[in-house]
């Protein structure tokens, strides 16, 4: 669907009660299950999935990202240090907070 259509669908809503946009809704779900119970599927429900790497692609592509995040090599992070803290714990802080 085009960008136009789409608009020209949306002023047409605009002056729909509610109960008129329910209706629409129903009928429409009743005709999209129709045509896809007949093999009628229309051509978005026929794109095959994406990969990873196209998805993150077309993020790139349409601008949502400007830069893929680079993996950092687990190898390169220093060993886990645990801090020491007085008093209970956090779970048991948490805990106690939530009774």
């Amino acid at each position: 669907m085009t960008d136009q259509q789409w608009e020209t669908i949306e002023r047409s809503l605009i002056g729909l009660s509610h109960q008129d946009r329910l209706e629409l809704v129903e009928r429409l779900v009743h005709e999209l299950r129709a045509g896809t119970a007949s093999g009628n599927q229309s051509p978005a429900t026929r794109v095959r999935p994406m990969s990873e790497e196209e998805f993150k692609q077309q993020l790139l592509k349409s601008g949502l990202m400007s830069s893929l995040p680079i993996p950092a090599d687990p190898a390169s992070r220093p060993d886990f240090q645990p801090i020491t803290t007085v008093g209970e714990s956090l779970s048991e802080t948490i805990i106690r907070e939530r009774r």
